[in-house]
This record gives structure tokens, sequence and C-alpha cells, in this order.
């Protein structure tokens, strides 16, 4: 069983990845079954998580790592058939879907650690395609109606709403694929500075993204019309604005990972069904935080959601290896300040220049004349302390990110348990400098424990 492999690796010396990764993606095609489903990926996720560097053969390694990646891309592919026939079935559980969440999320980190390894002229290419035969090429497959982009852009925002939710991912965007009967491919959206709008789809993937995954609904018939209908909503009705407070089953305001489910669901007159499995906030952990940005659901529909809907297929996926080191820096970066809030009691404190700007910004908005000036930033409709609490969790970001770089560098080849072990080491000592002298710290003064710095006592000792 899967539980196994990785014990025997460190018995037996060296991995030799490319043979323990051909074995697990046999494994999967062969074992994986509702029964079996959550002791596996979770055994999976935490072996994977905790493989370091140092322990595999790099011999092996340099010689095998286009099998690697292709084997692990097809044991992704088999486990999505696999919640297909688990679900057709009718025994698909939320358990099972969390394991196989959170497997995939260590198998990408590990494919990412692959890439990253690897001289840039050795990739045979950076698409990875699905079919009989999975393979890599330079370009992605024909896109088709109905086809969802699941995507991560390279900014530390995006890492934010990637691990917003109670699982984390690395994907922070969802677009939804028109094609028109001139051939030409469109995206249909939703952006917090835009709204609801469509583009061509050259134009979507050539702006900065670190990340792509082609999905494809199995009913292609309902793909179409779900797809037809969304674009022509978006692009000749009336403006539809952005929903920052992701209410996931409100089409009269759309966010990114709600516009697919309001395509296939309530827009063509059927059930809000898509994605099969939605993203719970950890309120109980971290209420301050949401109840500040002025969310009060407990779900919600979020881009890596759709990932894991078993009326879906991966068609193809991509990632940039240029901009792995940041992406993972930022994973980090996102993953460690939610676990703060959420363990260690911090919470974002927005400066008053944070404050302003929104409220400037929000009036600038509403005055035709001068709206031109904040155009790609706010929305007139926006939620004040929505934009107010998440421009102040990206500014403290940004200077948590400036002062990991100035400690470790850019970060190639730094693994993402050794980015959260360095930020945990930065959190004490900088939590320390605050208590004594608030003023100094690089980065408490933006997020620290609630409560005035002379009354936190202990906290600056090792959890």
């Amino acid at each position: 069983m899967w539980w196994t492999w990785m014990a025997a690796w460190a018995a037996d010396g060296p991995i030799k990845l490319s043979k323990e990764v051909a074995r697990v993606n046999e494994e999967v095609r062969l074992e994986l079954a509702p029964d079996t489903c959550v002791a596996i990926t979770e055994a999976v996720f935490h072996d994977l998580a905790n493989l370091r560097p140092d322990e595999v053969d790099r011999t092996d390694l340099a010689r095998k790592a286009d099998d690697v990646v292709l084997d692990i891309f097809r044991a992704r592919l088999a486990t999505q058939a696999a919640l297909t026939r688990f679900a057709e079935a009718g025994e698909l559980e939320h358990d099972c879907v969390t394991g196989v969440r959170r497997a995939d999320l260590a198998s990408r980190y590990l494919v990412d650690q692959v890439y990253e390894a690897l001289p840039d002229d050795t990739l045979p290419g950076t698409w990875l395609v699905a079919g009989k035969k999975p393979r890599f090429a330079k370009e992605h497959p024909e896109l088709r109606t109905g086809d969802v982009l699941v995507t991560r852009a390279t900014a530390l925002s995006s890492a934010g709403i990637a691990h917003l939710g109670g699982i984390d991912s690395q994907f922070s965007h969802n677009a939804l694929v028109y094609v028109d009967e001139a051939g030409k491919a469109w995206t249909v959206e939703a952006y917090m500075e835009r709204g609801a709008l469509v583009q061509p789809v050259e134009d979507f993937l050539a702006d900065g993204l670190g990340r792509v995954v082609i999905l494809r609904h199995h009913d292609a018939a309902l793909a179409a019309e779900a797809a037809a209908a969304a674009y022509d909503r978006v692009a000749h009705g009336p403006f539809i604005p952005y929903d920052d407070l992701f209410l996931h089953d409100d089409g009269d305001r759309l966010f990114c990972s709600e516009v697919a489910r309001w395509a296939y669901g309530s827009l063509i007159g059927r059930p809000n069904t898509i994605p099969w499995d939605l993203t719970r906030f950890p309120r109980e952990t971290n209420a301050r935080f949401f109840d500040a940005m002025g969310i009060e659901g407990s779900e919600t529909s979020m881009p890596a959601d759709i990932l894991y809907d078993p009326s879906f297929d991966i068609v193809a996926e991509w990632r940039d290896p240029a901009e792995l080191p940041r992406m993972r820096r930022h994973d980090a970066i996102a993953e460690s300040a939610y676990r703060w809030m959420e363990e260690e009691g911090y919470e974002v404190d927005p400066s008053a220049g944070d404050a302003a700007f929104v409220t400037v910004g929000l009036t600038l908005r509403r005055l035709p004349v001068l709206s031109y000036a904040v155009r790609d930033r706010l929305l007139p409709t926006s939620n004040r302390d929505f934009l107010v609490t998440g421009l102040a969790f990206d500014t403290a970001g940004r200077v948590v990110d400036e002062e990991l770089v100035r400690r470790k560098g850019e970060g190639r080849n730094v693994t993402r348990t050794e980015w959260l072990e360095a930020l945990e080491a930065m959190r004490l000592e900088d939590l320390s400098t605050w208590e004594g002298a608030p003023k100094d710290a690089a980065f408490h003064t933006k997020m620290h424990p609630g409560g005035d710095p002379a009354e936190v006592s202990g906290s600056s000792e090792t959890p």
C-alpha cells in the first residue's frame, strides 16, 4: 500500500525517486478505492510533505526527471478518474476529496522541485498534456468551449488567495473559455479591480501567470451551452460587479471561481453543483480576519475547488520554471501568515494610509472625470472593509517578503519546509523586537498578536 513506500526508502538508502514514483503511480491505479481513499491520500501527503532533497539520489533524478514528472502527472490523471468513478457510484465522500487535495498539493510541490533542480535547457516542454500516452509539449492543446482554466499569477496577493481556505492550494484564479463561430477563443472572468469581463485567451495567458491547468467537462453539449450563455451575458449584458463577499450562489455579483458555478448552473436554469466540493473558511480559528474583511459565510467556491470536481477531466497543465522559487516563497509567506492568525492570535493592522487610500480611491471611482486614476485598482461597488483589510494584509506580506529575501535570497532550490522554518525563526526574532521596541520591528507593525505590545507576554517563546 501507499503508506509503506516512503518508509522503505529510508531503509534502503538514497531514494531513487523515479522508481518509487512509478510504483506509486501503479498503486494509485490499482488500489485507490472509496474505503481506502482517506488513509492512502493522507499518508501520501504526510510523506511527500516531509521529503527532503538531501534524501534523494541526485544522479537518478538527473537521468530520469522526465519520468518522475510524467508519472506524477499520470497518478494525478488516475486519481481524477477515480473520483469520477466514485461519484458515479454514489460513493464519493468529502473526506476523500480532502485527502486527494492535500496529496495533490504535496505532489505539485515535488514536481516544482524537480523542475527547479534541472538546467533550463533540459526541459522537453513546460506543458504536460493528457491522453492515452501523457506527454510533454511546448504549447497547450486546442481549447474548447466550456473549458475552465485554473491558474496562478506570480504576485504575492495571488498566494494570499490560494491559501485563504481551510486547505492550502497553489491556485488563485479561474477563467471560463468560450470559442466563437470564427474560432477565436475568449475567457469569461471576474476581477476585483474590474468586475466581470471577457478578453481574448492569448491576452489572459500572457498576463503574468505562473501556473495553468486546463479542465474539460464530460458533457460537451452542456459545456457549450454554459460558456455561450456566460459569454453573451458578460460581453453584451449589463455590467456585473465583483462579489467581494464571496457569496457563491449570487449571480448578480461574481468573483472569479463563481463564474463556472454560475455558468454551468443558475445562468442556464440548472442547480449550482460545480464545484462538487466547496472550500470551508477556518472561521473558528480566524474569525477576526474574516469579520474584518466583511466575509460572513463559512464556505465558498475557491479557485482550486474545481480541480477535484468529478465531472471534469484534466486536459493539460503548465508551470513557469523561472517563477517557481518566487511562487513557493510566496506560498510559504501566505501559509505562515494565516497560521500566525489562526494559532498565534495575530491580526492585520491597517494603517491610516491604507484606509485613506481606499476611501479616496472609492470616492474617485464615483467621479466620472477622475475615475481613470484608479480604474484598474478599485470598483465603486467594492466593499470598503474588504479592501482596507486586504490591502493591509498584502502590505504586511510584502514587508515579510522583503525581509525574507534579504536574509535568504530569492530561493532557488529552497523547499517549502525550509521556507516555513525560516519564516518561523524570523517571526520569533521580530516579535521579540516588537515587544521591546515596536517601531523597530521589521513587520510586526503591520501584523502582530492582538493587543498592545507591552501586554503580550511569553509569545516569543518557541511553541
